[in-house]
């Protein structure tokens, strides 16, 4: 960092990041922090690959802000309410279904113990 430019640190990993960047380059964190309509945290938003951006605390959707100036109309709350509902319903879909095939497995396992004992009783 030379002298006289205006550079300050990433909230997250504390890399050089120039004055007004959005986003750090190295790890991705918003630098930008506002409050998050799902938990209510002062926080950033990061890139997402399922939601495009996703609060840094809870990890629910988030829309953040181009630039300081813009201000929320208060319209996006809906949608994003409805992305976290599908968001969490889909990772109650993966868990059930992960459990489903742990608990298919056990019991082919369970099943084929009992046959190989049944058989050799004969």
């Amino acid at each position: 960092m030379t002298a006289g430019s205006a550079e300050g640190r990433c909230v997250a990993c504390g890399t050089g990041v120039p004055a007004g960047a959005a986003v750090c380059s190295r790890c991705g964190t918003s630098q930008r922090m506002e409050v998050c309509p799902h938990c209510g945290a002062t926080a950033g938003a990061t890139r997402d690959a399922e939601l495009r951006f996703r609060c840094d605390v809870c990890g629910g959707p988030r829309v953040p802000l181009d630039t300081r100036k813009m201000r929320r109309s208060g319209k996006e709350i809906t949608a994003l309410q409805r992305a976290e509902l599908a968001r969490k319903g889909r990772a109650k879909n993966r868990a059930a279904a992960v459990f489903t095939g742990v608990a298919l497995v056990g019991t082919i396992g369970l099943l084929a113990i009992y046959a190989c004992s049944a058989s050799s009783a004969w």
